[in-house]
């Protein structure tokens, strides 16, 4: 058997340029591009900056969860205005707002006058714009490009988001260890501030003006709910997404600490932590974004799901800088798996009348879950060690990897027959 030909028959090298040669699609991915970059310099920033302060998981744990926990309210109800509002108008809103909040951090660490305190305050404030932001702007993607192209659209977006994830921290570390933080907070600002330059160049068809009546916050999100639970594919996704998010997410919360406390490394250590996680999930999304057979993606999520506890396991349980490292970037990359590959199975089952509120139900676990999954780690964390409250989220989400491989051989005829993959 040849290899290249073989690797050559299940990838598709042109998928993810078929892709990008929709205008709007590449103009808004480049302007995506930086906005993330920027997200994560300031992720890294207030990470370090917390944990600088108090020096305790808990409170890391804390300021995570002020960045997450204000989705439990926003994303719903972002959900709702996406799919009353017009997308583009509360994309950019938000995104202004934004740029405001970071320029507010910028100030404050300028005047050397960042506390917990404030820290926690902004950082509420990025949670509430993310959370009404976060559904309008994935419901546009869907409509820059023929539906054909979709699974490679999400796959590029989150290549733009794992590459960044990779150079934002890697920008920031330095920065940091050289000038502090507040270089980090302006590069946020300005990378909100091309993202919005991007949005503006962009031309949406007109949406269905029957989906313009008036916002009634609760009937709206008591009909996605129902929409969501009811629908054979996007129940059980959702219950997938609040389990990993409460399990195994709260790694990426809790890094600061882990490399603090297990290696004694600073900011550069982080930064590398950081970075190796985002390598993997960029290998992941360049190869999501190849893929040349649609089929298999709800295997892909779950083999995910089993790679990612895996190797939770080993980064707790081999104190080393180096197989943490690794251990991290096989993390990243199977976490990607999971996350671009729910992703696109929500977004090609789902009507585009509800499509604002099923992706902020979505990303409101996405987001809750590693939060409270933080809290309680971080609260076990102080009294036991970061390494045991680690330990058990990942044997419990390999117990859940049972159960939902049944489940996964059940559905696989009923979601290759409707929607191909």
């Amino acid at each position: 058997m040849n290899p290249g030909k073989a690797l050559r028959d299940c990838l598709d090298f042109n998928a993810a340029r078929r892709a990008l040669r929709h205008r709007d699609f590449a103009i808004f991915t480049t302007g995506n591009a930086a906005r993330h970059i920027g997200i994560w310099a300031q992720r890294l920033a207030v990470g370090w900056l917390s944990w600088e302060l108090i020096g305790s998981a808990f409170w890391v744990a804390v300021i995570v969860a002020a960045n997450f926990m204000p989705s439990l309210l926003a994303g719903p109800i972002g959900g709702v205005l996406a799919d009353r509002l017009d997308r583009l108008k509360l994309v950019l809103l938000c995104q202004g707002l934004s740029v405001a909040q970071a320029l507010m951090l910028c100030l404050l660490a300028a005047v050397d006058g960042l506390t917990i305190g404030w820290l926690a305050v902004l950082t509420v404030g990025h949670g509430v714009l993310v959370g009404l932001n976060q559904p309008a702007r994935k419901s546009i993607v869907p409509n820059l490009v023929p539906k054909q192209d979709l699974p490679a659209a999400i796959a590029v977006t989150a290549i733009t988001f794992n590459a960044a994830r990779f150079v934002g921290p890697m920008i920031a570390g330095a920065i940091i260890a050289g000038y502090g933080v507040m270089p980090a907070f302006l590069l946020n600002a300005l990378g909100f501030l091309c993202a919005m330059i991007a949005l503006c160049c962009l031309t949406l068809p007109r949406r269905d003006e029957s989906t313009r009546r008036r916002i009634r916050v609760v009937k709206d999100l008591k009909t996605g709910v129902r929409y969501a639970a009811g629908h054979f594919l996007i129940g059980p996704l959702l219950l997938l997404a609040i389990t990993i998010s409460l399990l195994l997410q709260p790694v990426n919360a809790l890094l600061p600490a882990i490399a603090e406390t297990f290696f004694g490394r600073g900011p550069s250590g982080l930064a590398t932590l950081v970075a190796a996680r985002g390598m993997g999930a960029l290998a992941a999304s360049l190869l999501l974004a190849l893929r040349s057979r649609s089929g298999g993606l709800s295997l892909t999520v779950l083999y995910g799901l089993l790679v990612a506890s895996v190797s939770v396991g080993v980064l707790v349980g081999l104190h080393s800088f180096w197989v943490a490292v690794a251990s991290l970037a096989v993390f990243g990359f199977a976490m990607t798996c999971i996350g671009v590959g729910s992703s696109t199975l929500l977004q090609i089952s789902v009507d585009d009348h509800v499509r604002g509120r099923v992706v902020s139900l979505q990303g409101m676990m996405r987001r809750i879950g590693p939060a409270a999954g933080a809290l309680m780690m971080g609260a076990a964390a102080d009294g036991m060690g970061l390494q045991w409250p680690l330990a058990a989220g990942a044997a419990l989400a390999l117990v859940f990897f049972v159960p939902a491989m049944l489940w996964e051989r059940r559905l696989r005829p009923v979601i290759a027959g409707r929607f191909g993959v």
